[in-house]
């Protein structure tokens, strides 16, 4: 018989180590390389943002390839191009699709998420919010089409 002292120490020491073992089931969850999704994303897009902090508008384009097991993101806004890194994560217990990234600009770092979805062609649209590291809690959003030209000049 278990003593009732024992017994939340006991109920503790298993549920708590099955629930994180659950979280880091959920949490996160890095695609395969070779997974759809993955694949899907690549290409060139046109952008559309709001900066945060400002909410000043701009427009550009983004390309996005494979580097290994991480995807290069090439933007060019204002004629400057700017490189970051991310990867594609699965979400919730559901594992929707979200692309991280990631890049620096000036004395900034950013790091944000797109939703994943796909327009009426089957073309990818992603879209979502982003922050400047350097200024915690100021937001904002970035939205990109595929550019079927593949107008890659950045000017």
């Amino acid at each position: 018989m278990i003593h009732p002292k024992n017994k939340s120490a006991l109920i503790l020491g298993v549920t708590l180590p099955l629930l994180l073992m659950t979280w880091e089931a959920f949490a996160n969850k890095q695609y395969d390389v070779n997974d759809f999704t993955f694949h899907f994303v690549l290409g060139d897009y046109h952008l559309v943002g709001k900066k945060p902090g400002s909410g000043k508008p701009y427009t550009g384009t983004v390309t996005i390839s494979r580097s290994g097991d991480f995807l290069r993101i090439s933007r060019c806004i204002e004629g400057k191009v700017i490189t970051g890194s991310g990867t594609v994560k699965k979400i919730t217990s559901d594992e929707i699709p979200i692309l991280n990234y990631y890049y620096k600009l000036d004395d900034a770092t950013y790091e944000g998420h797109y939703e994943i979805s796909g327009d009426i062609n089957n073309f990818a649209r992603l879209g979502g919010p982003y922050v400047d590291v350097t200024l915690q809690g100021l937001v904002g959003w970035e939205f990109l089409y595929v550019d079927a030209r593949h107008s890659k000049p950045c000017k």
